[in-house]
């Protein structure tokens, strides 16, 4: 798959830079409160959900189930994306 910059929307730059700043895995919540706290984001949980689908699909982050609870990690680091570029 070829991941580049370009393909990503504004928002989902956003989300990504709270991962890219992170390096870990994050939950839901976590994800959440720092789109409120950290980018001053006012997003819905259905929004927030719809633009982790969507990276999900487009290779950027994987989603791992623990029962009913998800976790998002990254799938490749900004460095990563910036040499594709």
């Amino acid at each position: 798959m070829n991941l580049n910059l370009y393909s990503l929307t504004n928002a989902e730059k956003k989300l990504m830079e709270i991962f890219w700043k992170s390096k870990k895995p994050m939950k839901f919540s976590e994800i959440s409160q720092d789109c409120q706290e950290v980018l001053h984001l006012s997003w819905k949980p259905q929004t927030i959900y719809t633009h982790l689908t969507n990276l999900v699909g487009k290779g950027f982050l994987v989603c791992e189930r623990s029962g009913y609870k998800k976790t998002y990690r990254l799938s490749v680091s900004k460095e990563e994306l910036e040499q594709q570029s």
